[in-house]
């Protein structure tokens, strides 16, 4: 489970609501730059977006909007700002999403996906950065 995203909407029907339309506006440039990674019939998937690529921003923040209450918009706008103050400045590999099937969980497939990119980021010379991970069960030693 995203623990930013259960902070966003703490109340279940909320969550289950607006969660998979953030993942999409997250992860939809990971499969337009073909850097969504998974295993099997997506058992384990991480979603990667290259050096120079962003989350659209734009429609992030409408999506917020749209499902956050507004009492509640200066606190997350506040988060987002000060997790931008520690993102690098340099090109680097951006791990928005990472996740498990609860199932699968414990089979290695997260430490596989996160070893995998990593490579890539190796032979790339960049590094990288990871934002969350959904753990919908218990994790592996990776963490997802």
């Amino acid at each position: 489970m995203d623990p930013a995203a259960r902070w966003t909407y703490p109340a279940p029907e909320n969550y289950l609501n607006h969660f998979p339309d953030l993942v999409r506006i997250f992860g939809c440039r990971a499969f337009e730059c073909g850097t969504a990674h998974f295993i099997g019939d997506a058992q384990a998937v991480a979603l990667w977006l290259p050096p120079g690529i962003q989350p659209d921003e734009e429609a992030l923040m409408a999506h917020f909007q749209r499902t956050v209450p507004e009492q509640e918009h200066d606190a997350l706008f506040s988060v987002f700002e000060q997790m931008g103050q520690y993102h690098p400045d340099e090109p680097h590999w951006y791990l928005p999403l990472i996740g498990v099937d609860p199932a699968q969980q414990g089979k290695g497939y997260g430490s596989a996906l996160l070893k995998h990119a990593l490579r890539l980021c190796d032979e790339d010379g960049r590094g990288a950065r990871k934002v969350c991970a959904i753990n919908l069960g218990e994790p592996d030693k990776a963490g997802t």
